[in-house]
């Protein structure tokens, strides 16, 4: 997003690789920007990428080197191949109404599945790459534009499946959960204590993923249990 006369233009996702450009043009009456025709798109393109426009465009990289290191840490599973990732939203499974009595075990243990299980299993089929991708794209979606609702519900829901999959869970996808909470991490460092607060949905819970992870037991797990675990009280969002 660019800020125009005291007025902010609201902006565009895209990936540019290295010695390319983006070529947008911002449309007043629709408010939005959009594609440029093919000559100027092929103009600009080549004055972006030779040079000829290096005293009117920002060096990002250069000004904010901080901030550009973070971003890669809060981006490292985004991939320019399935960009921008698709943010999904799988429906909570209940016991159907006219269940006969004596089915509800066996519907429990043959046909019910967690939100983890659904989301992971399912959504993602057990790719944690994919996973991650959307986790990380829900996060920036909302903290970028912060009233983007759907980004939010998404995000929050997909810490709310990891937070209650048990150990189950983590036995079946230790990766995830490790690179998970690193990531977590990185995210609650964009955001106020009061937005983290215990009895909140992106708090609500977390004690389960650390005991979960420490229970599984492996050296890895422990030790990203404990980063994690240590990193809240530091931050005085847990009351341990």
């Amino acid at each position: 997003s660019i800020e125009v006369n005291d007025e902010m233009h609201e902006g565009f996702w895209c990936w540019v690789k290295p010695g390319e450009a983006t070529i947008k043009v911002y449309d007043y009456e629709s408010k939005i920007f959009k594609d440029d025709d093919p000559e100027n798109e092929a103009h600009f393109k080549n004055l972006a990428t030779s040079g000829a426009m290096n005293h009117v465009l920002i060096p990002a990289t250069l000004n904010n080197f901080k901030s550009v290191s973070e971003w890669k840490k809060l981006t490292k599973d985004l991939r320019s191949d399935n960009f921008p990732p698709a943010l999904h939203q799988e429906a909570p499974m209940v016991l159907p109404l006219d269940i006969d009595p004596d089915e509800i075990s066996d519907w429990f243990i043959s046909k019910f599945k967690s939100r983890f299980e659904q989301a992971f299993n399912d959504t993602h089929r057990k790719n944690v790459v994919s996973f991650l991708e959307e986790f990380e794209y829900a996060f920036l979606k909302f903290i970028v534009r912060q009233s983007d609702e759907i980004a939010l519900n998404r995000w929050m829901n997909l810490i709310q499946a990891v937070y209650n999959a048990g150990e189950r869970g983590v036995e079946s996808a230790p990766d995830l959960f490790i690179n998970f909470v690193s990531i977590m991490k990185q995210q609650f460092d964009l955001l106020k204590n009061e937005d983290l607060q215990l009895t909140t949905k992106i708090l609500k819970g977390v004690d389960k993923i650390i005991e979960d992870m420490y229970d599984v037991g492996t050296v890895k797990l422990k030790e990203h249990a404990n980063a994690f675990e240590t990193y809240l009280v530091d931050r005085g969002l847990s009351k341990t």
